[in-house]
């Protein structure tokens, strides 16, 4: 034990001499440290009451492609009151909105770290902002593409037409639809791609946003905003007057993108932070917002709905937004739910299909339906997707969440 602690001071000596010599040397140069190239990066941007109204979106286009849409219906096998049931009718009807909030809530989410990525860095890296994108759609989308061209033929079922081949490849099936209409209904077993249109408007968004911002600069979002707003509202009158049907005006990128410019200019007003608001005020933004969509459609043309459903949606997302979600069984779930609604709503149309054609009643196919998307969109998450999502954190100039 002597020996050993006698060895420990003869090798620690030599290095406090030398560290006692350096700190008395006035004659040392000290360093220069050079400034870092970017600014110290921010807290990471997560708001987990958004992933939960995530899969309140997904839950809304879920009842609608489940549920029936005719009010006899309703009238007729429920028996409900000929009010009531055109209300249950409409209701449904309106979930096709959720699709709106998905734009939104994108657009939002993108905006907000673009806009702190510019002021960190003072630019947007182009090429790390469509990495990261890519690393989030196209191997769940991709994947899913390869299982219905290669797989569903095999028990079969026909192809996917060459020219929606084409349009799904590109992320332009949505144009596809509007110049050459689905030769069916939505639900045949052939269309189980059919709501990855939605993904077409959004990569479409992805290519030119972060363009336009740094062409026009951030503090004139709002102009183009108003542009886009007007385009909008023009493209939808001039198709409903050239005959278009609700299909066509539907799937038009110009259809939505003044809800997807909101959802911009929401994140561009709120950069600095958000309202404090009472829980009175947001359940009455919340109401509201519900009611927009489902009151647009009593005595309303198709193509003049969409300023309602936007700014229900527009309303739905303010009274979310900053609302505190406390630790529990519910809003974990929630949560967890609204990371896997991109699985969710790749999946859930097929799952439809599927159990339509053996179950006899709907009240059996949707709870089954919902149960094995989730399941589908559990597991693409945690062996498809979580893989990509790691690699792309790698490009993130501003962390959005953890996995």
């Amino acid at each position: 034990m002597r020996f050993a602690r006698i060895k420990i001071l003869l090798t620690t000596l030599p290095v406090a001499y030398l560290y006692y010599r350096d700190l008395m040397d006035e004659t040392i140069v000290p360093v220069k440290l050079e400034p870092l190239p970017f600014k110290a990066k921010e807290t990471v941007f997560y708001r987990p009451e958004l992933d939960a109204l995530r899969f309140f979106a997904f839950l809304a286009v879920f009842i609608s492609h489940t549920l029936p849409i005719n009010a006899t219906f309703y009238a007729d096998k429920i028996h409900l009151p000929p009010l009531i049931a055109a209300l249950v009718s409409d209701s449904v009807l309106a979930g096709a909105g959720g699709v709106v909030l998905f734009f939104m809530l994108s657009s939002y989410l993108i905006t907000v770290l673009l806009l702190r990525e510019h002021k960190e860095t003072g630019t947007i890296q182009l090429m790390s902002f469509y990495k990261r994108r890519a690393l989030r759609i196209w191997p769940l989308y991709f994947s899913f593409l390869l299982f219905c061209v290669l797989i569903l033929p095999r028990f079969g079922l026909p192809h996917l037409p060459s020219l929606h081949l084409l349009g799904f490849t590109t992320f332009t099936e949505n144009w596809v639809v509007v110049f050459d209409r689905f030769p069916g209904p939505v639900f045949e077993p052939l269309w189980c791609a059919a709501p990855l249109w939605s993904l077409s408007v959004e990569e479409q968004f992805y290519l030119v946003w972060p363009l336009l911002i740094l062409a026009v600069g951030v503090g004139r979002i709002w102009m183009v905003a108003a542009v886009c707003i007007t385009l909008a509202v023009i493209s939808r009158a001039l198709m409903h007057a050239a005959g278009a049907d609700v299909i066509r005006i539907w799937e038009s990128t110009f259809s939505h993108i003044d809800s997807i410019v909101i959802g911009a200019l929401i994140a561009h007003h709120f950069r600095n932070g958000l309202p404090e608001r009472s829980k009175t005020e947001r359940v009455i933004l919340l109401l509201a917002g519900l009611a927009f969509p489902i009151i647009s459609r009593v005595g309303i043309p198709e193509y003049l709905r969409y300023p309602a459903v936007t700014l229900g949606c527009a309303l739905i997302l303010l009274a979310t937004l900053g609302w505190k979600v406390g630790p529990s069984l519910t809003t974990n779930a929630l949560i967890y739910l609204g990371k896997i609604s991109f699985g969710l709503y790749v999946f859930h149309v097929a799952f439809i299909s599927f159990w339509d054609a053996i179950l006899p009643k709907v009240v059996f196919v949707a709870p089954i339906s919902f149960l094995c998307s989730v399941g589908m969109a559990a597991a693409s998450y945690r062996w498809l997707e979580m893989p990509f999502l790691r690699l792309k954190k790698r490009f993130a100039v501003v962390e959005s969440r953890s996995l």
